[in-house]
Formats: structure tokens, sequence, C-alpha cells
């Protein structure tokens, strides 16, 4: 019998410990998802987010009634937001965009705009449903665009004077062109542009690259 006892301490330290529970995408799913069922690592059921819910709330410190499918509007901004502190994301911008059903708005999202352009554009459209939004003037500059969906390759090596003569193709004096890389299937044309527009970020801070 102490043994037992053991096994199921072992096992709610483990749960308590998850991943899981610290990443900023799943907080949505937890929160929206009327039925999530927990399974050990080795395939064990551990219950679901009814049975584990008082766990859940001192895991997470999201409360019961939110958890149990209370609509989100009753709680206060500041402890929506609350929820998400110590969860973490792969991209800085996550951190605010994994929030938008919490607060049900939308922003589009700018990946490259940084963390604290994302969560600024959040607030404003908070601000926006709920009745509180003051005009402000845009600022004179924006930051540069990066919407590239794709991680650099890093394999790729050499073709040093392909991706030259493409940069100096593309950024022909004051202005930029349009070019196109074409070729047979498998040769590399996308890992060849994707290369290059790492490199042109790196090289052309102000240029937006979508």
């Amino acid at each position: 019998m102490p043994k037992r006892d053991d096994d199921e301490s072992d096992k709610d330290s483990q749960f308590r410990k998850s991943k899981w529970f610290t990443r900023g995408w799943t907080l949505q799913e937890l929160i929206a998802s009327l039925s999530v069922k927990f399974f050990s690592r080795e395939g064990e059921r551990l219950g679901n987010k009814a049975s584990l819910k008082h766990q859940l709330r001192e895991i997470t410190r999201i409360p019961i009634k939110a958890l149990e499918g209370s609509p989100l509007a009753q709680f206060s901004v500041e402890e929506r937001m609350s929820w998400a502190e110590k969860r973490v994301t792969k991209r800085e911008e996550d951190k605010a965009y994994s929030l938008l059903g919490i607060f049900n708005v939308y922003v589009p999202l700018i990946y490259g705009e940084g963390q604290q352009n994302a969560f600024r554009r959040l607030h404003e459209e908070i601000n926006k449903s709920s009745g509180n939004y003051q005009h402000e003037e845009p600022p004179k500059t924006h930051p540069p665009l990066w919407i590239v969906p794709f991680e650099r390759n890093p394999r790729f090596t050499g073709r040093d004077s392909q991706l030259a003569e493409l940069e100096g193709k593309l950024f022909a004096g004051e202005s930029t062109t349009k070019i196109a890389v074409a070729g047979l299937g498998g040769v590399g044309k996308t890992q060849l542009v994707l290369e290059l527009l790492y490199r042109t970020k790196q090289t052309h801070a102000n240029c937006s690259i979508i």
C-alpha cells in the first residue's frame, strides 16, 4: 500500500512539472477546450480538465470558474495577463499573439516586430474592444516587417557568387528591382532565396522582407 501512495505522489509531481504548463500557446488550449485529457509519459490516463481542476488551479493560477467555461470577460485584463506571465514561446512575438483568444481580439501577426510592439498592438485592440481606446498619433516611423515562415538552413554553404549576383541585381543604386530565380526542380532555388533573405536582413536593417 505505501508503494502505491509513493507512485501516486510521483505521478502528481511529474504532472505539476510538465513543460505543457509553461508554453504560451497551450494556455488557450487549456481554457478554450471543453474537454482536455491528460496522460503520463507511459500513456496512463491521469484525468481530465474536470477531474484535475483543483491541481490545474494550483499549477496555473487560473480560477476554476475560467477552467469550467465561464466567460473570460468576467476576469480583468490584468488577471488574464497574469496567467501567461511565466509562460514562454519560441518566438518572442508569440508571447503576445498567444493571448489573442484569451481577449477575443485580432491583430495581424508580424514576426520581426519584437515583443514590445506586439504587446502594444495587443493592448490597443483590447482597449478598442472594451471601449477605452483613445486615438494616438501614429508613430512617424514603423519597424521593418519580417514575414518569412521558414527557419534559416544552418547547413547552407557555398553559392556565394550566386548570392552576390542576386543581391547586386536586387539592390541597384538607390532603388530595388524585381528579379526571378528560375531553374529545374530540386536544384536548391528555395534554399538560395532563403539564405538571401536572412543575409539581407543583416545587411539592410531597414528593409521589410515579406
